[in-house]
């Protein structure tokens, strides 16, 4: 008897219901499952096709009440796939179709009854809108009953409904605040533009990519570009990767993809980055202080994340921006199980030989240095460029269980460049080779122990090599000639542990990460008429860091503090690293903002100030954990938010020690890795105003950055990127599908460094020339101004296909600005005793158009 009983309570266990009580606790599972037990249980009658439910799952686990059959089966049924109608105890089950619904409604504050503006409302990443001003909205789309209508606003808990409940009226719909995140409003939306908001940890700010890409003609479709936007943030070349963030170097700021860092992220020298925009679910910017977790640098923080959830259906996007084309594929392998996420982006330039944008980037990059000299008038030249670029994404997403996942994501991008050139009329030319290949693997696995408590283990590397040669001589007698080569080679190893912990009002996090990095490089310069150079190193570095963060959350105050502890293993040294944010809600219009902190940096590129000469891209990484960079951040804001208007105002002071500096060989005031301080400081100030379809923003940045090497016993000089006055203003209008946006930007000139003459060097070994300058960076190119303009377009087909349509003209006036100045050595027409200086003026983009077709599915 007793193993019958065992027997019979296996059985039960196995079955999709339970009963307890007057409830049947219905598994998610099979509906057809499902349906065999109620009619068993209930005495009704399903009447159905079991090919109409074959493939169809009671998602998730729900709560059948015996005493109330018809309207738990109403709210059960609705949750499903399948249509219904039911008389008596008869109930017939209807193929699944989809009908055409208007939904609408107006989001509201369930506490205050305050409209909750600019909401991300969506159903699917082909159907997005947000809410306007008085926190309404309005959809229209075709769709089966159990989609669900997504309703997310920050700082509040994200709400679900069915479209089958908008059927009559717009109704007012209740968010409630979460109080796990903000239990008063700190945070900051609408920051230019819908899509990004300001206030997150650490005063980050947040970039929701998925909305953002929908917002057509708002911000240039690349990841690294959309940042520029943001005050303090500037490209010093008008490429997407050669960024400045606050005064810093651009290899001072960390560029992460999935938690890893990424020690190339752009192709064609930096003018397109590597990343595809469409496939980005976040991307975090961080300008000052950051959380204790991320690799340091002494400069600012770019996070890009992609989707970390299963795709509840397959997606498909294609499209071209006739410099690239690419492609995504977002799929769902096992429902709410198993997912994967595939995206990649080639360069066109071998399906179209007059390709205007990439020809105008080639012109930019290497076709429009001019030769200025007193004793010519022929500044022509003519060139041939070979490029190729490619990248690939991808991700793989394993939920076995609720409280266990799994993803795997990798990154692989490959750059090949070679450009010939001459120069008037065939007296001096050479040849720019590049290679360059990065990739990045990542490995997490996720527990949470509670809603509350989670805790990760991660394994990533990241591999970088670059082979880069240059030649110039000349043509002619080959009497003068250059030849620079650099090669550089770097292997990342991190194991970071993490655990997380929420309470009512605090988060904890900490964790400790192992980092190998391996890191190589070498170069070599030969010379006719300068110092010949040659050098290389090879160095390993074993660092152990410990690290936790407080988030605090109580009334009016926000406060992150992060603490970093780092041992070197090859010095046997430990450094300190303590950050920390404050943010104060002075009143509902007002919230003020105090950061500081010190951040360690071990490896770098070291910088040529000089630049390449024909500032070609010729950086080279180097790991100095002997001899760290370091920087003291201190900054505050104010924000002022009210009645469409925001103002925000921040001031900056950063100090920065051991930042190395390689000279070219032309400078006898440099030499090769010299290391001295950067100061940089600053104002920040953008105003912004919005209209219900219309939308305007000035930002204005007002930046020192300063070096000092007492070394050689040198007065202070500008910084290449001290870029004093930084202008830009956005328009932005949106109506109907249609999308206009303009862009002006003016700034100051970039320094550069006046030439006083050459001496002839004698020594030892060689004999050659070098140049004499009158002060180190001590003039000022011309000013830098550019208008760009976009309109762009989506139409939906059948509410299944979507079609956008992008046309950008870069710097509309064809401005010409200059981007640097720099100078040759070459034979004279005069003398062949020595040398002549010859300079090197290099203009930025010139008139641009650009183009983007995507259809998504």
């Amino acid at each position: 008897m007793k193993r019958i009983v065992i027997f019979f309570n296996l059985i039960l266990i196995s079955l999709p219901v339970q009963l307890t009580g007057q409830e049947i606790v219905l598994k998610r599972g099979s509906l057809q499952d499902v349906f065999n037990q109620l009619e068993k249980i209930t005495g009704w009658s399903l009447n159905y096709d079991p090919e109409t439910i074959s493939n169809i799952q009671l998602t998730s686990t729900r709560i059948f009440d015996i005493q109330d059959k018809n309207s738990t089966l109403i709210s059960i049924l609705k949750s499903t796939l399948v249509d219904f109608e039911i008389v008596e105890d008869v109930i017939l089950i209807l193929p699944p179709e989809k009908r055409k619904y208007f939904i609408c409604g107006t989001l509201k504050d369930a506490d205050s009854d305050a409209p909750l503006p600019y909401a991300h409302v969506y159903l699917d990443n082909l159907h997005t809108s947000w809410t306007d001003d008085d926190g309404y909205f309005e959809i229209e789309k075709s769709a089966y009953k159990n989609e669900l209508l997504n309703l997310s606003y920050l700082g509040y808990r994200d709400t679900s409904i069915f479209v089958d409940n908008f059927k009559t009226d717009c109704p007012e719909i209740k968010l409630t605040r979460d109080p796990v995140v903000f239990s008063e409003e700190i945070i900051i939306r609408d920051y230019i533009f819908s899509a990004i908001t300001q206030g997150m940890h650490f005063n980050g700010i947040n970039f929701d990519m998925k909305a953002l890409t929908h917002e057509l003609g708002a911000l240039d479709r690349d990841v690294l570009k959309s940042i520029q936007f943001l005050p303090g943030i500037t490209s010093l070349d008008e490429s997407a990767s050669n960024i400045s963030i606050r005064g810093s170097e651009p290899d001072h700021n960390l560029v992460m993809w999935e938690d890893v860092p990424m020690y190339s992220n752009g192709h064609y020298f930096g003018m397109i980055s590597s990343i595809n925009p469409f496939v980005v679910d976040k991307l975090n910017v961080y300008n000052d202080v950051y959380s204790s977790s991320i690799d340091n640098r002494i400069g600012g923080v770019i996070d890009i994340k992609l989707p970390n959830t299963v795709s509840d259906k397959v997606r498909l996007g294609m499209g071209s921006t006739f410099t690239e084309n690419h492609i995504e594929l977002l799929a769902p392998l096992i429902n709410d199980k198993l997912g994967i996420i595939l995206c990649g982006r080639m360069a066109m330039n071998k399906l179209f030989d007059d390709n205007l944008a990439l020809g105008t980037y080639g012109d930019k990059i290497f076709a429009s240095s001019e030769i200025l000299n007193d004793n010519t008038d022929e500044n022509n030249s003519e060139s041939e460029l070979d490029l190729n670029f490619y990248d690939v994404n991808a991700k793989l997403i394993f939920k076995p269980t609720d409280k266990l996942k799994y993803s795997l994501s990798f990154f692989i991008s490959k750059d090949n460049f070679l450009h010939e050139y001459e120069f008037q009329s065939g007296l001096l030319g050479g040849y720019d080779s590049l290679d360059i290949g990065n990739s990045i693997l990542s490995n997490q696995l996720e527990y949470q122990w509670s809603p509350e408590s989670t805790s990760s283990i991660h394994l990533n590397q990241s591999t970088f090599k670059s082979e880069y040669a240059f030649l110039f001589d000349e043509l002619q007698d080959q009497q003068n000639n250059f030849l620079r080569l650099n090669e550089n080679e770097i292997s990342d190893l991190q194991l970071k542990i993490l655990h997380n912990q929420r309470w009512p009002h605090m988060n904890l996090s900490a964790g400790y990460i192992l980092d190998l990095k391996n890191l190589e490089y070498e170069v070599a310069e030969l010379a006719t008429y300068e110092e010949d150079v040659s050098f290389e190193e090879k160095v390993n570095g074993e660092f152990h860091h410990m690290f936790s963060d407080i988030n605090w959350k109580k009334g009016r105050f926000l406060i992150d503090f992060g603490t970093r502890f780092t041992y070197v293993q090859n010095e046997n040294k430990i450094n300190f690293s303590p950050r920390f944010t404050l943010s104060y809600l002075l009143n509902d219009d007002y919230t003020f903002r105090l950061s500081s902190g010190l951040f360690n940096q071990y490896i770098s590129q070291i910088v040529n100030l000089s630049q390449s000469r024909l500032h070609l891209e010729n950086k080279i990484w180097t790991l100095i954990p002997e001899d760290p960079m370091s920087s003291r951040k201190l900054s505050f804001g104010v924000t002022f938010d009210k009645n469409r208007w925001l103002v925000d105002f921040d001031a900056y002071y950063h100090r920065s020690s051991s930042v190395p500096v390689l000279s070219s060989g032309q400078s006898s005031a440099l030499y090769i890795k010299e290391s001295g301080t950067s100061n940089a400081r600053g104002l920040e100030c953008l105003v912004k105003k919005r209209w219900k379809s219309f939308s305007s923003a000035i930002s204005y940045n007002l930046g020192f950055v300063h070096y000092s090497i007492p070394s050689i016993n040198i007065e202070d000089f500008p910084a290449n990127i001290d870029q004093r006055h930084n202008v830009s203003a956005i328009a932005h209008y949106k109506r109907n599908g249609w999308n206009f946006s303009a862009q002006y930007t003016l700034r100051s000139g970039l320094p550069y460094s006046d030439i006083d003459g050459i001496q002839l060097v004698q020594n030892m070994e060689e004999e050659y020339y070098e140049v004499e300058l009158k002060g180190i960076n001590d003039q000022r190119l011309s000013r830098f101004k550019r208008l760009d303009l976009t309109i762009g377009y989506r139409a939906a087909i059948r509410d299944i296909i979507n079609l956008d349509f992008q046309l950008s003209m870069l710097n509309v006036f064809n401005a010409k600005n200059s981007l640097s100045r720099n100078y040759v050595l070459s034979n004279s027409e005069q003398s062949t005793l020595e040398p002549e200086i010859f300079e090197v003026e290099k203009f930025q983009l010139g008139r641009t158009p650009q183009i983007l077709f995507r259809i998504t599915y």
